[in-house]
């Protein structure tokens, strides 16, 4: 069983950090077409953006959990236990086959690790997931860079970071355009 790599829940959560955040900031600025109606968005609305190549962390969906469930099942109980008789085996003619023995004892070790991983994939509830540089917006507010990204047709909060302060001056004047926007943006009302 392999991992789904390109899948995409239908409801997608991200895990966003929001406490340090002024409460003009929405989680959600309204639904989109695609990234040429985000853009155009932006540009009736004054903010300034750019499109960064990131990457944000959201929850898993039951469907990932259920996959990730049975990857880890059949790996305790298909291959585990056959790579198990491989190392005993190996132990019985240590002496002719040392080599053999740590090769197995590598592949237990890194099942092991894989099972590990998985579980603890699951127990956080969390995924990484790459978000399409061309529906990607980075907007500065208030030393923050918030990243939105156009998801499902709805333009979300993926990740919030903070603005090193080697840029800090460069950028003033966008962070200030950007908070006047999303206060007047708070009093429209999201599509």
């Amino acid at each position: 069983m392999k991992k789904v790599i390109d899948y995409l829940p239908t409801n997608v959560e991200f895990v966003v950090n929001t406490e340090t955040l002024d409460e003009n900031i929405p989680l959600e600025l309204g639904k989109f077409k695609n990234g040429k109606e985000v853009q155009k968005f932006f540009n009736e609305n004054n903010f300034v953006t750019l499109n960064p190549l990131e990457t944000a962390h959201r929850k898993l969906d039951d469907i990932e959990i259920n996959d990730l469930r049975g990857m880890y099942i059949e790996e305790l109980e298909e291959q585990i236990p056959e790579l198990q008789k491989n190392v005993d085996s190996a132990q019985i003619a240590f002496d002719i086959a040392k080599n053999a023995l740590t090769a197995q004892k590598e592949r237990l070790s890194a099942s092991h690790t894989n099972v590990d991983m998985l579980v603890a994939e699951i127990n956080s509830g969390i995924a990484e997931m790459h978000l399409d540089q061309s529906q990607t917006f980075e907007i500065a507010v208030e030393n923050k860079y918030l990243i939105y990204s156009l998801i499902n047709q709805k333009l979300v909060l993926c990740k919030v970071k903070e603005i090193p302060e080697h840029e800090k001056g460069g950028i003033f004047n966008s962070t200030e355009v950007n908070k006047e926007c999303f206060t007047k943006f708070k009093k429209i009302k999201i599509a």
